[in-house]
């Protein structure tokens, strides 16, 4: 007797955190239904990722986005999934999984025509506001809510009748090719192979998430002078010009990686750190998958939603609470969770860390 359908296209369409939060949910699904077809709709930037699990039978790539400020941007996305449904309905998918919030009513009409396009026998997502209630079974949800992903994670599990363990994190491991790329790269930058190594994510995609750089480069240089640590500085083609400046500002034995990576070979290279200092990114979240202690710094962003998903020995998470925060804003006049989150306490927590990790590797 054969056993039935669970074909399911999980639908990511997301940034690089988001997809590494959703690892629990995806694995337990294949082990609730073993031998099932499993695709993954995603961005282009994340598909690295999706390939590096193995998990996933076709990773598909999403539309890129068009100017959303003109009815012929609209237009122009609209035709796009259209097409992409089209494609996807071939598929026979019995599950659809929208994995992301709604956030507007731009990407409700989306995400609603690929739903029904694609056909699946079942379609399950969040219902951010009321702008998933199409969806067969949807998942309540506020846009500001305080649940972490992972919790609302579970309840989509629930839906599909698999059991996320609460306590299962998100995991990662870097690729073998990955993984001598990583070491011969460090190598070739002049890293120290006994000095400790302490990952540096200076940027951010939104400005309103970066803590003022001069502070990176005080804490930097504190753990230098402390514990005689290299560097690895990472981030995308964009954040060269914040490595530079810390340089500038007195780094030593400093390996720049910023836009010279694939996300597998950052993986690699992240594996490697005694120590990730970041502001609230995707290379946060994936450092926690490789549960590498890590110091997060946290502004505007939804902290209880996307805290590092890591044991509380092996992360400290710091936050200048303000009454505006969390918010979606792209700038901001004053920036006060960032500019009183002070130097200090960041020094602390991460001198900590570094010295706990370098007492469990000795």
């Amino acid at each position: 007797m054969s056993s039935p359908d669970r074909s399911a296209l999980f639908v990511q369409i997301a940034g690089i955190g988001d997809f590494v939060l959703s690892l629990p949910l995806v694995n337990a699904f294949r082990r609730t239904y073993p031998g099932s077809r499993l695709e993954i709709l995603t961005h282009a930037r994340v598909a690295d990722l999706a390939e590096l699990c193995g998990w996933f039978s076709a990773v598909h790539l999403a539309p890129a986005p068009a100017d959303a400020s003109s009815p012929g941007g609209l237009l122009r996305s609209a035709w796009a999934y259209v097409l992409l449904g089209l494609r996807l309905r071939r598929r026979r998918f019995h599950y659809f999984v929208s994995l992301k919030t709604i956030s507007s009513s731009r990407g409700r009409l989306l995400i609603w025509l690929l739903t029904r396009l694609v056909g699946a026998a079942r379609s399950i997502g969040r219902n951010t506001d009321g702008r998933g209630s199409f969806f067969d079974h949807p998942i309540e949800e506020r846009e500001y809510d305080p649940r972490h992903e992972l919790e609302l994670f579970r309840l989509l599990g629930e839906a599909l009748e698999v059991k996320v363990d609460a306590q299962e994190l998100p995991r990662l491991e870097p690729d073998p090719a990955a993984a001598r790329w990583a070491e011969a790269f460090l190598s070739r930058h002049g890293r120290r192979p006994a000095a400790p190594l302490v990952g540096l994510q200076p940027g951010a995609v939104r400005l309103t998430h970066r803590w003022p750089l001069e502070r990176f480069a005080e804490v930097a240089r504190r753990l230098q002078e402390e514990f005689a640590c290299d560097f690895l500085i990472s981030g995308g083609p964009d954040d060269a010009p914040l490595a530079a400046a810390l340089l500038e500002q007195g780094l030593r034995h400093a390996v720049v990686a910023c836009g010279s990576t694939t996300l597998r070979q950052l993986v690699a290279l992240l594996q490697r750190v005694d120590l990730f200092i970041t502001n609230d990114t995707g290379p946060m979240h994936i450092a926690a998958a490789l549960q590498r202690p890590t110091v997060a710094l946290f502004g505007p962003g939804e902290l209880n939603r996307f805290r590092p998903a890591l044991p509380a020995e092996r992360v400290r998470v710091l936050r200048h609470e303000v009454e505006c925060a969390p918010c979606a804003l792209a700038t901001c006049s004053h920036h006060s969770c960032m500019v009183h989150l002070q130097v200090e306490p960041v020094y602390e927590a991460a001198r900590q860390l570094l010295r706990q990790a370098l007492t469990r590797a000795s």
